[in-house]
């Protein structure tokens, strides 16, 4: 809406609530106040983005009557929790929701116990997304989150306990950013939920056991369903076992043999040749057989990959490959 004065904007939400269909507003750098008033119906309204910037604050005097077509929710707050003096999240009509992303970027934890109140509403929920700088988790019984296909977590600090608090019966998308993951937690994420994952990424993810045997269990775990793949990191986390692992043999087991579409970016281990042999093992172009199973069809890596040249000549047996350029790989737009 602008940077326009309080009065302002209570003007114009009250003129056009009635029309509106798409709503983003956010407080001016601070000391900025959001307010609405629970006489404003928003009739129409589909999505809600609110942004709470360090040192504003939202007070949404709202029920869930007031948005009886609310669909998406984005709800960003900046604020520091401990001297928040209003209530993190307004009344709305949790249960209707598909879409939801929480990002909260103060500097102080905040208890993953107000998240998982919020989740346990949202039974129409399909994507959500949680951003946090740090978290506190106190033991509950899990969340069931019944129509949930895509899942995206970013933990700037500490351990991904989020996902022993969640039941996920159809996720076929999860995206891992930051923190540190405990392989036993992701396990029993999984045997909870026994979902069936075609999509798995992690970005600059860390394993609280040993790096090497953690992210083998992790593939092993998911891999068999894995359609698309992607691994971002600024240390070499893919070894030389694992492209070994990955490679496709005739007569043998190895890992994710549903593989349609690999980012490798930041994480390959440095040993020229290696990548560029798993890679062509899954081309059944080169390989000659019709009995391979399905065929990779997209590569992303970054221009400084050893075997970059090498894997340049396999687009001729249609692999489409994209190189990055990227001088931090964390920095890349997936």
């Amino acid at each position: 809406m602008g940077c326009l004065p309080a009065t302002d904007v209570l003007d114009g939400l009250i003129k056009y609530s009635s029309h509106c269909r798409h709503l983003n507003i956010e407080t001016a750098k601070p000391p900025g106040i959001i307010q609405i008033p629970a006489l404003i119906q928003f009739s129409k309204l589909e999505t809600l983005y609110v942004t709470i910037h360090k040192g504003g604050q939202a007070a949404l005097l709202v029920t869930p009557s007031s948005f009886p077509k609310l669909l998406g929710v984005r709800w960003e707050d900046w604020t520091d929790y401990k001297t928040r003096v209003i209530q993190p999240l307004p009344e709305l009509p949790w249960e209707s929701l598909r879409r939801l992303t929480l990002a909260y970027g103060g500097s102080d934890k905040l208890e993953l116990r107000e998240i998982l109140n919020c989740l346990s509403q949202c039974n129409s929920l399909e994507y959500a997304e949680i951003r946090m700088n740090r978290c506190s988790a106190t033991p509950r019984l899990p969340v069931l989150l019944p129509k949930l296909v895509t899942l995206v977590l970013d933990l700037h600090v500490g351990r991904l306990e989020i996902v022993n608090f969640l039941i996920a019966p159809n996720l076929r998308e999860l995206t891992l950013c930051r923190g540190v993951l405990n392989i036993q937690d992701l396990t029993s994420f999984v045997d909870r939920s026994m979902f069936t994952l075609h999509t798995l990424t992690m970005r600059r993810i860390f394993f609280s056991n040993d790096s090497t045997t953690s992210l083998s269990e992790c593939l092993l775990l998911l891999g068999n369903s894995l359609e698309s793949l992607c691994i971002v990191h600024s240390d070499p986390i893919l070894s030389i076992t694992h492209l070994g692992s990955l490679t496709r043999t005739p007569g043998t087991q190895y890992l994710c043999p549903q593989l349609r579409e690999l980012q490798l970016i930041g994480c390959v281990a440095p040993k020229l040749g290696a990548l560029a042999t798993m890679i062509r093992s899954r081309l059944s172009a080169i390989m000659q057989s019709s009995d391979f199973e399905p065929n990779l069809s997209s590569l992303r890596i970054a221009e400084f990959e050893l075997d970059l040249p090498v894997l340049e000549t396999f687009r001729r047996f249609g692999l489409n490959i994209i190189v990055t350029e990227v001088k931090n790989p964390l920095a890349v737009d997936l």
